[in-house]
């Protein structure tokens, strides 16, 4: 089922808030979710200001040919827990170039591939308690409920992008396994992070990354 456009950016905060907080699949330190209802009721009053702000379809940022606006901008610096623009805009590039690089190296990404995902991302979070626990916050913070959420079409979209960069994290971390067997896996993620920097900053150099942050009030 598809929502109203006004909970078009809630989707997208509670979606990066479990990618970023590790509730998914495989997510090793459930316990390090120390997340408290009273720092999700502001990021949620946060939400909700953007949404009401009539300027917030402005775009603000345009990278390549991907526009970003100031709703999508501010929401996730509101996720970020920051209000610096660099900050902001270096994490919304790195991940839109990520994406670009992705599938310039033929990694696609099925929906039946993004429906089973998404499936053991419930299984966990409904065999978790403190996941279970965790999840209700966010919906409860944020006015949905748990169907509202998962049958979304923004959630589907947000978590395929995820699955794609998630493909694309994959190769380096193959590569780096195998040429540095005796690295840990901490050790192998910071590699392939560097690796990633490195093409994100070659890529920096073809694309052109304009920034209109006179609309910001």
């Amino acid at each position: 089922m598809k929502l109203k456009n006004v909970k078009f950016i809630t989707i997208i905060t509670i979606v990066l808030s479990l990618l970023l907080l590790g509730v998914a699949v495989g997510a090793s330190k459930i316990d390090s979710l120390d997340i408290f209802k009273k720092e999700l009721k502001e990021i949620g009053t946060k939400v909700k200001d953007i949404e009401q702000d009539k300027t917030s379809r402005d775009v603000v940022l345009e990278i390549g040919d991907e526009a970003i606006t100031l709703q999508r901008f501010k929401t996730v610096g509101a996720m970020l827990k920051t209000e610096d623009k660099n900050k902001i805009t270096d994490f919304i590039v790195k991940h839109v170039l990520i994406k670009k690089l992705a599938r310039e190296k033929g990694i696609t990404v099925s929906d039946n591939e993004v429906k089973e995902y998404i499936q053991q991302i419930r299984t966990f979070i409904d065999n978790n308690d403190k996941a279970k626990e965790k999840f209700n916050v966010f919906l409860e913070s944020f006015g949905f409920t748990e169907e509202e959420f998962w049958s979304s079409d923004r959630t589907f979209e947000i978590y395929k992008s995820a699955l794609l960069e998630g493909k694309y994290r994959e190769i380096f971390r193959e590569e780096f396994r195998n040429k540095c067997k005796d690295k840990t896996s901490g050790e192998i993620e910071r590699l392939v992070e560097k690796r990633i920097d490195e093409l994100i900053k070659h890529e920096k150099e073809k694309i052109k990354v304009k920034m209109y942050f006179d609309k910001f009030k």
